[in-house]
């Protein structure tokens, strides 16, 4: 706004007197230093946002390996703006997985939603992950998630439970989420049909998720695999 203010002004206006006008002194325009982030409120710190891994300060690196292919990267959860109420995260990928984009998150009394995703808006928000994760909890997101070439049309998750797994020679204890989602996807030959997206879903407290195993299918469509795994 502040450009088409200025380019609405014109040119100044001129004396229309024989008077040496007086020399005035000179505003200067100083840009005014933009607000440091408000930390996240307590009453936004629940159990979901501590499995999601938003204020955790370890940033593991993921390895994904999906048809023969090894991909090697990361993600890190940067604070954009919180109040009293809310607090928004912007999730980006590193490395291999770069091509990944970012999602912007909003965490609310509530849980943790997506808002939006490479790019385009989430509407209504995706709950991925509530602030009371109890086993047996379930919720059905019916939001369309528009991705490169297809779509997410809805989600269906289940809170299994939490249980203790073996990553990388340790024993460690994680939150279960299953996750069912219908998908228009390419096809190998580059045509858009329709799919079905199955998750199991491992999240560490204040690291987030360790271990992700997602199978694709559809008909006429090869059933693809692929795992994310943590290195700890």
């Amino acid at each position: 706004m502040g450009l088409v203010v200025v380019g609405c002004q014109g040119e100044p206006a001129k004396s229309t007197t024989d008077e040496t006008p007086k020399s005035e002194p000179v505003a200067t325009q100083t840009e005014t230093p933009a607000e440091p982030v408000k930390e996240v409120p307590a009453g936004l710190r629940h159990a979901g946002f501590d499995y999601y891994g938003l204020g955790g300060d370890k940033a593991p690196t993921l390895e994904v390996k999906s048809s023969g292919s090894v991909k090697t990267g990361g993600q890190k959860f940067t604070l954009e703006n919180a109040t009293d109420t809310t607090a928004t995260y912007i999730q980006e990928w590193t490395g291999d997985l770069s091509q990944n984009g970012s999602t912007r998150l909003q965490v609310t009394d509530k849980g943790v939603f997506g808002i939006e995703a490479q790019g385009n808006k989430i509407d209504p928000p995706q709950l991925e992950m509530p602030a009371d994760p109890k086993a047996g909890f379930a919720w059905t997101s019916k939001a369309k998630i528009e991705l490169g070439g297809g779509s997410i049309d809805s989600t269906d998750s289940k809170i299994i439970g939490v249980k203790k797994i073996k990553l990388g020679g340790k024993d460690i204890e994680v939150l279960v989420v299953e996750r069912v989602s219908k998908a228009k996807l390419p096809d190998p030959t580059g045509k858009v049909v329709d799919q079905t997206l199955k998750s199991v879903e491992h999240y560490q407290k204040g690291v987030g998720a360790v271990r992700v195993e997602v199978t694709v299918s559809g008909k006429g469509v090869p059933t693809n695999t692929f795992t994310m795994e943590a290195k700890l």
